[in-house]
């Protein structure tokens, strides 16, 4: 029997199928669940069969990975099938249902990967065997054919191009987008702003920009927190701060103890944590690259790493650029203009490559002490303007209006390539507690904040 309808083999190959957004884009054209059917009239490892049938119509459907919607739409499935589905058939189905749930046995994906690839070859050369077997006893193979033949099999999986059949793609075009209407672009849980407009998809940059010590690492944290109760899968990268001060902000900012009473209210702590991770369940990595030696490779190493581990990120946050060590140094005048460039060019391949939500936080020309600028925008970006042009969203932090408390921010839309920019509004943050906004004490603000008037 070939390794492909070993059941053991197939549980983990399911386990990407069902949890893995990168997996399926690489192979979801090489496969199908009639791969997992069992051969000839038999009924061995059905289960595995009736759950790749599901996953492949979600993705088909929705263009995302079944995830934590597999034991609900299997439920149903048994449900509907109950005349026919038996109780060991059942049992069974619903232990590798929580065995794709809590990834046990997880491999690395590229070793699967290589093990489908290796499969489809195998029967796209039987396929094309075959093929010119009719051919040549019908007296019909031409050499034009033979080339055709053998080009067409040894090029299957031809990743260069995507193709979609326009008009064939309508249902599955209105199904993407009515799944992904809130998804796609997910809230950065600031009102003023999700009210306004969305974020941006997949595959794309954000960029936090703010002056020294005014709040992109608080922000950070807010955008960690934000990502993570929606269900998403965060790495935060810290190459400023040290990893025992960022988890000190988080913890802080779930609880609402300030960062320097942590160690007086242990057990308030722990409380207030218990539940807040009840919610997000194992959804942020904090990853320390404090050490200077942090490059987009390496952050995309790390990135794998724990993806073959079972934690599939979809956003990636950095705090901050400048802590990015650049692919190649450049010497001269504008040497350092040129790695920010690189810098960024290799976070957003990254992103894109990867399919998931990239943030990074950047910090603006230094001006003069003591003087204060409420509106951030592009043109204040240190070293290098060109991030902002490749960048889908960036939002400018800086400081609050004339007579506004000791917190407060003015929060800018400088960039947007997905919605409207060019506004903005003051937010009032907890700094003490690592709160970047505080709903209740914005919306107090602002029932008395008078807008400046342009002149």
């Amino acid at each position: 029997m070939s390794y492909f309808h070993d059941q053991e083999f197939q549980e983990k190959l399911l386990m990407f199928v069902c949890r893995d957004r990168n997996f399926l884009k690489r192979t979801a054209d090489l496969l199908s669940e009639k791969d997992f059917k069992p051969r000839g009239k038999s009924s061995e490892n059905i289960e595995s069969f009736w759950i790749a049938e599901k996953a492949y119509k979600y993705w088909k459907d929705y263009h995302d990975p079944i995830g934590g919607l597999l034991r609900t739409e299997m439920q149903d499935f048994v449900s509907q099938h109950k005349k026919t589905i038996g109780p060991k058939q059942k049992d069974k189905l619903f232990s590798i249902v929580d065995k794709i749930k809590h990834a046990n046995g997880l491999v690395a994906v590229e070793a699967i990967e290589k093990k489908v690839i290796e499969y489809r070859q195998r029967k796209a050369k039987q396929h094309a065997v075959r093929e010119m077997i009719e051919l040549q006893e019908k007296g019909e193979l031409s050499d034009q054919e033979f080339l055709k033949i053998c080009r067409r099999a040894l090029n299957f999986h031809d990743k260069t191009l995507k193709i979609v059949d326009y008009e064939k793609d309508i249902e599955q075009r209105i199904k993407r987008r009515e799944a992904n209407k809130n998804r796609k672009f997910p809230y950065i849980f600031i009102d003023a702003f999700d009210k306004e407009c969305r974020t941006f998809p997949r595959g794309e940059l954000g960029i936090g920009l703010a002056k020294y010590k005014a709040g992109k690492s608080t922000f950070a944290v807010h955008l960690g927190q934000a990502y993570a109760l929606q269900g998403y899968n965060v790495i935060h990268f810290t190459l400023e701060d040290n990893v025992e001060m960022v988890e000190d902000r988080y913890d802080a900012s779930f609880t609402g103890v300030k960062i320097k009473s942590l160690d007086k209210h242990h057990s308030t702590v722990r409380k207030h944590l218990k539940r807040a991770l009840e919610e997000l369940k194992g959804k942020i990595r904090i990853v320390d690259g404090t050490d200077g030696g942090m490059t987009v490779e390496r952050m995309e190493e790390i990135w794998e790493n724990l993806r073959n581990q079972g934690f599939a990120a979809d956003v990636v946050i950095v705090d901050y650029d400048e802590g990015v060590i650049p692919p190649e140094h450049h010497k001269g005048e504008g040497g350092e203009r040129r790695e920010m460039q690189d810098i960024y060019k290799s976070l957003k391949s990254f992103g894109s490559r990867r399919d998931i939500y990239m943030w990074v936080m950047a910090q603006t020309k230094r001006g003069k002490s003591g003087v204060t600028k409420q509106v951030v925008t592009g043109d204040d970006a240190a070293m290098d303007i060109s991030k902002i042009k490749r960048c889908a969203l960036c939002i400018g932090i800086g400081d609050g209006p004339d007579k506004s408390p000791e917190d407060a921010r003015f929060m800018f839309v400088a960039v947007h390539r997905y919605d409207k920019a060019r506004f903005g509004w003051p937010v009032i943050g907890d700094y003490a507690r690592s709160i970047f906004y505080d709903r209740d004490a914005t919306e107090t603000y602002m029932t008395t904040y008078v807008p400046e008037k342009d002149n």
